[in-house]
């Protein structure tokens, strides 16, 4: 669970957009009464409005999400499988790299979708932390030309407590989930930031229509 000022930093950082509204053009500071009354009652419903929209499930997607048309919390049913935490006993196990693609560095773990960014190591620094909390590490995730279809990722940190976000560059949710492609055959590319709060070992979840793997990295000082 994330404590409190966690929360309030998410909060800050993914602000709920709400529909703008305009006076009309007789309110005025110190305009009349019928003008002051009006206003008064409008922003009493636009707090009712706001209050009712932050305990909703809608609210709270929004929250999370900032930014529908990139990030979801609500993938496709076959995407949204068990998620599958793998254990070890010693060192952190992680996923070997390899060159995924001619014009592209190494990717992590055996594809059609791979996550690249974290060298022959499989391994990233920890990365820097506007808010004291969240740390931002860089990550490209490709698809093959071969895979087409949408993608769910997912992420936790396995040899402790530990939550992963992602982000796009416009908010951040617990899941990123990336669209179908357009037919063409090309391959396709998402610069994107994975979000932790400490060095440690973690693994991303990945999830297609015909295909579900776990690739395993490491966050390091």
């Amino acid at each position: 669970m994330l404590d409190s000022s966690a929360t309030k930093a998410r909060a800050r950082r993914t602000p709920t957009r709400v529909a703008s509204f305009r006076p009309p053009p007789a309110f005025m500071p110190g305009g009349s009464v019928g003008s002051r009354l009006w206003m008064a009652r409008s922003l009493a419903l636009l707090a009712s409005v706001v209050v009712l929209l932050a305990c909703s499930p809608l609210g709270a997607a929004l929250t999370a999400v900032g930014a529908p048309e990139s990030l979801s919390v609500q993938p496709s049913p076959f995407l949204d499988r068990p998620f599958f935490a793998p254990t070890f006993a010693t060192s952190c196990p992680r996923s070997v790299g390899r060159l995924v693609l001619p014009d592209v560095a190494e990717g992590l773990g055996p594809g059609p979708v791979w996550p690249v960014g974290f060298g022959a190591q499989s391994e990233q620094v920890l990365g820097a932390s506007p808010d004291g909390i969240w740390h931002e590490e860089k990550v490209l995730w490709v698809s093959a030309p071969s895979y087409q279809g949408p993608v769910l990722i997912r992420g936790r940190r396995i040899d402790a407590d530990g939550l992963v976000m992602f982000s796009l560059g416009d908010g951040e949710a617990n899941q990123l989930m990336l669209p179908t492609g357009g037919g063409d055959g090309a391959e396709r590319t998402w610069p994107s930031e994975t979000l932790t709060q400490a060095v440690g070992c973690y693994v991303y979840q990945i999830d297609g229509t015909n295909f579900s793997l776990s690739v395993v990295f490491e966050i390091v000082n």
